[in-house]
C-alpha cells in the first residue's frame, strides 16, 4: 500500500508540474517510450509550434552540437588569418557546415574566435570565417505545413518574400518576438513561430535510436503531431510499412518515407516489435 501511495504521489507531482508548465505558456509535456518525458514546444519557449526544445531533467540533456558553423550567406571566404586582408584559402557556399577549432578543456573549452571571426577546419588546415556570414550551432526547423508565408520584416503586413513548402528545412539565424529569422536564398526572412514545424534537435535526439519496421494494420492517417488534434498529412492503407523510431503518447513516430521529416501513426492501427 505504501509503495502504491508513493507511486500515486509521484504521478500527482508530475501532473502538477506539467500543469504549471502549461499554465506558464510552455508547450505540452509528452512521454517518449525511449527518452522519458519531453516538452513539445517552440525553440524559443512559450510559443505554439511543434519544435522540440530538447530533453528535460527527466530524460537527459539537450543535444545540439555547438562546435560547428553553417554558412548563411550566398558564399563566404575562408582566410588564413582573422582578417580580410590575409591570404584567401578558398570559398564556401550557403548551407555548408564547418567544424570549429575548439579550445582545450584545460582552458575552459568552447571554440576559437578572434576579431569577429571563427577558426574552422578547412580542408585539413585552420582557416577563419567572418562570423557575420556563419551561424554557430546550426539550428534548423522543418516545416510541417504548406504555403508558409515568409515576410521581409517581423510583421504580417510587411512584404511577403516567399511561400514555403511542407517538409522543407531552413536554418534559423535569430528570433524576433513571435518570428523566426531564417536564412532564405542567402538572405534573411521572417516566418511566424506558430506554423507547424519541428526543430532538428529532435532528429539528433533520435539519431542513434534503432529503426524498427512498422506495419499498418488498418486504414489510418499520418499526422504532424501525436494526437488527433494535429493536422492530417495523408491517408495510409493497411499493409504499408514505415521505419518507426519511437512512440510518443501512444503514437508511433515514423519517418515520412523520404528520410526528411517525421510523422505520426496511432499505435492502435499499427504493429511494431519493440
Amino acid at each position: 500500500m505504501r509503495r502504491f501511495l508513493r507511486i500515486a504521489a509521484a504521478a500527482l507531482l508530475m501532473i502538477i508540474a506539467c500543469g504549471i508548465a502549461l499554465a506558464d505558456g510552455d508547450g505540452a509535456w509528452v512521454h517518449s517510450r525511449l527518452h522519458g518525458y519531453v516538452e513539445l514546444a517552440s525553440h524559443a519557449g512559450g510559443m505554439n509550434g511543434y519544435g522540440w526544445v530538447g530533453l528535460t531533467e527527466l530524460g537527459g540533456d539537450a543535444v545540439r552540437d555547438t562546435h560547428q558553423v553553417r554558412v548563411i550567406s550566398k558564399s563566404a571566404s575562408i582566410w588564413a588569418q582573422p582578417r580580410t586582408n590575409s591570404q584567401k584559402l578558398g570559398t564556401v557556399s550557403n548551407g555548408d557546415t564547418l567544424d570549429c577549432v575548439q579550445v582545450s578543456a584545460a582552458n575552459g573549452g568552447g571554440v576559437v574566435s578572434q576579431d569577429g571571426f571563427y577558426a574552422v577546419d578547412y580542408k585539413g588546415n585552420t582557416g577563419w570565417i567572418n562570423s557575420a556570414y556563419a551561424v554557430r550551432g546550426p539550428f534548423e526547423i522543418v516545416l510541417m505545413e504548406s504555403n508558409v508565408p515568409a515576410y521581409s520584416a517581423p510583421d504580417s503586413r510587411s512584404n511577403k518574400v516567399g511561400s514555403l513548402s511542407k517538409l522543407t528545412r531552413y536554418t534559423v539565424i535569430g528570433f524576433y518576438n513571435d518570428y523566426y529569422v531564417i536564412n532564405l536564398r542567402g538572405g534573411s526572412a521572417f516566418i511566424p513561430m506558430s506554423v507547424a514545424h519541428y526543430d532538428t534537435d529532435f532528429e539528433r535526439m533520435h539519431s542513434t535510436d534503432a529503426r524498427r519496421t512498422l506495419t499498418v494494420t488498418a486504414g489510418t492517417t499520418l499526422r504532424v503531431g501525436p494526437g488527433d488534434q494535429y493536422a492530417k498529412l495523408s491517408d495510409v492503407r493497411a499493409g504499408q510499412t514505415f521505419e518507426c523510431v519511437d512512440e510518443i503518447d501512444g503514437w508511433c513516430l515514423v519517418t515520412n518515407g523520404s528520410g526528411d521529416g517525421y510523422t505520426y501513426i496511432w499505435s492502435g492501427d499499427a504493429q511494431v516489435s519493440w
